[in-house]
């Protein structure tokens, strides 16, 4: 089984991680077919990351290692975001067929999270996407618009890539810009060789 998601991370604790390769007589046979099917071709790929309690994962998140329900296991609290400053919010899309003006039919979909950062002026961005119908041909933010406009490219973000990707990156935006993304003005549009006007679509709102 390959990866479903061929350029994420994935973390487990040590501890979890030496319980399940250990295959103790107390899992059920099926629960050790699952983690060899899933989990394995994961960690092959080398996208599984085994981290200690205390352990950064990425900004404002930490690994830590809480008592599991069952002798031999350990529960996990995968991350803590703490107090984010004020001068920050994380605008979120989820990008859509039926998102595009007009609507589209397609099989893609992706979701994208942003970080405005006011003081510094700076976009930030993750971008997911998957199982368009042809290679992506562009990405952009665009805007100022509402969800049933049209508006102008601001930010590139990428060009030619596969169907299914992750694309991180960040630009230099000015004060009117950090005032429109997180109040819903943006949407950022996937554009494919099959739809060139953009596939999948998604505005920007803030969480």
């Amino acid at each position: 089984m390959r990866p479903a998601f061929p350029h994420a991370r994935y973390f487990t604790g040590r501890t979890e991680w030496d319980f399940w390769c250990g295959h103790p007589d107390s899992v059920m046979a099926h629960h050790r077919d699952a983690f060899a099917a899933v989990i394995r071709p994961i960690a092959a790929a080398g996208q599984l990351h085994v981290v200690d309690d205390g352990s950064s994962l990425i900004e404002g998140f930490a690994y830590r290692r809480l008592p599991g329900n069952r002798r031999g296991r350990s529960g996990e609290l995968r991350g803590r975001r703490g107090n984010r400053p004020r001068s920050q919010s994380t605008p979120r899309a989820q990008l859509r067929d039926d998102g595009e003006v007009p609507p589209v039919t397609t099989t893609g979909r992706g979701e994208a999270e942003v970080m405005v950062d006011t003081e510094q002026r700076e976009l930030r961005w993750t971008v997911k996407y998957q199982d368009l119908l042809t290679p992506l041909r562009a990405a952009h933010f665009h805007g100022p618009a509402a969800t049933n406009g049209n508006a102008p490219i601001l930010v590139p973000i990428a060009r030619k890539l596969d169907r299914s990707g992750v694309i991180a990156g960040k630009v230099a935006v000015n004060d009117q810009q950090t005032q429109d993304i997180p109040a819903g003005r943006w949407y950022i549009n996937v554009h494919s060789s099959t739809n060139p006007s953009g596939e999948i679509r998604g505005q920007l709102f803030r969480r």
